[in-house]
This record gives C-alpha cells, sequence and structure tokens, in this order.
C-alpha cells in the first residue's frame, strides 16, 4: 500500500466514503426540511374559525383553505342578496296615484322596463302585474282583473 504523508490509501478511501456519505445524509436531511417547511406552510394556510352562516353561528372549529371560506361567503351573500332582492320585488312602490273621491283612489307601479304594470286600489288589494297596451289613438292602458280599462293617462305622478 501507497503511503501519503503517513495515511495509506485504504484509509483516504474510507474517509472519502464516509464524506460522500455523510453529505448525502446532509442533502436527504435538507429535503426532508424543506418538505416538513412545505407542508407546515399548507397548513398555516388552512383558517381555523369560528363564524356565522346565513344568520346562525356555527359553533366549531372547521379547517379550510382560502377558496373553500371564499365560496361559503359567495354563497352567503347570494342568498342574503336574494331573499332583500325578493322584499324588495315584493313590496309595492307607487309610481302615481288616481283620485276616486275624498276617500282616496288607486296607485299605480310600472316596471323599470314600462312594459307592465300594477295597481294597488283603495281597499288594499294589489294586483298582479299587468301587460300594458295601448288602444288605436295610442293612449296606453292596463287591463284590470275586472275587466275595466285603467288608463295610464288618469294618473297622476308622485
Amino acid at each position: 500500500m501507497k503511503k501519503y504523508n503517513g495515511y495509506d490509501e485504504l484509509s483516504d478511501r474510507k474517509r472519502m466514503q464516509n464524506w460522500a456519505g455523510s453529505k448525502k445524509f446532509h442533502d436527504d436531511n435538507d429535503k426532508r426540511i424543506a418538505e416538513l417547511e412545505k407542508e407546515k406552510a399548507d397548513r398555516d394556510k388552512k383558517k381555523s374559525t369560528n363564524f356565522t352562516m346565513g344568520g346562525k353561528n356555527v359553533t366549531g372549529k372547521y379547517e379550510m383553505n382560502e377558496s373553500q371560506l371564499r365560496e361559503i361567503v359567495r354563497k352567503v351573500i347570494k342568498e342574503s342578496l336574494e331573499e332583500v332582492w325578493n322584499e324588495l320585488d315584493g313590496e309595492f312602490r307607487p309610481n302615481g296615484y288616481k283620485a276616486m273621491n275624498n276617500y282616496g283612489g288607486n296607485e299605480i307601479q310600472i316596471n323599470n322596463s314600462g312594459d307592465s304594470a300594477r295597481l294597488k286600489f283603495q281597499d288594499g288589494e294589489v294586483t298582479d302585474w299587468l301587460e300594458i297596451e295601448f288602444d288605436e289613438d295610442g293612449v296606453a292602458y292596463v287591463t284590470t282583473p275586472y275587466g275595466e280599462q285603467e288608463k295610464l293617462s288618469d294618473y297622476m305622478r308622485y
């Protein structure tokens, strides 16, 4: 065996193998540390939260990621807006009135597109949406459920 500065060739090989093994160990360890850090980052993205859904308190903790939370919020907002819209759509908001006698008269609500209207009579009865029609002179009217024609020109704007 050859000796270099007091070390033989075999011991140099062993040292190199140990160094290579230790380098491989450290590389594997670095990869594992990177994987653990990635898992921790993924866990941190998930939120543990209590929240209110549809006016009800949801108790307990739920783990969810940001996209799941956004989807829940989108659904709750959509449901809330639909409720408000349905309330507003069902509410009679008059645009004009027709004086019938000293006691009162009828009110009219014309929809935004201008193709239909609904009437509110003195007794508080509100009709369904009625189609606005025109006679041969071009006068706009609606036909009530009782078969009477109510001219829109008889109504005064609020």
